[in-house]
């Protein structure tokens, strides 16, 4: 009985809970298993490469953690927990490596935290602008035109 008090606390990310139930926010199909399989496969293969090439580790570690991240549905932002594993190896990779390469893999890290914000705002993903076409918080440029 004490366990489906637990249950609503400890939900994964990307899942929710529905009457009372979990409900995962992916399932493993033929589509969506490959891509886990792949992303686990470019983090362990960063994790190999992270002392001799970082910067090409780095990159493959951002991209496991981005398909991860579109894979649990939660392209549009990155969650604390997606990104993890590429913030402990900007710490390793800012540690043993010259200033130079580190301030790359920074530089790498702050683009692709950037994507989501810039794809919506550059799409048209507007929530706040009503029937008139105003933005009722008083910013401007946003409107559809």
């Amino acid at each position: 009985m004490g366990f489906a008090c637990v249950d609503e606390f400890f939900v994964l990310p990307g899942d929710y809970v529905r009457d009372g139930q979990i409900v995962p926010g992916f399932d493993l199909t033929y589509v969506s298993a490959p891509i886990l399989l792949g992303a686990a496969a470019l983090v362990l293969t960063a994790c190999r490469l992270l002392r001799g090439r970082p910067l090409v580790a780095y990159g493959l570690l951002l991209l496991g953690s981005a398909f991860g991240a579109a894979l649990l549905g939660q392209a549009d932002e990155f969650p604390l927990v997606q990104f993890l594993a590429p913030d402990v190896a900007l710490y390793f990779v800012a540690a043993s490596t010259a200033r130079r390469t580190s301030a790359c893999a920074a530089g790498m890290a702050l683009t692709v935290l950037m994507i989501p914000l810039t794809v919506r705002l550059s799409g048209g993903q507007h929530q706040h602008i009503g029937a008139t076409g105003r933005c009722p918080h008083g910013v401007r440029g946003l409107a559809p035109r």
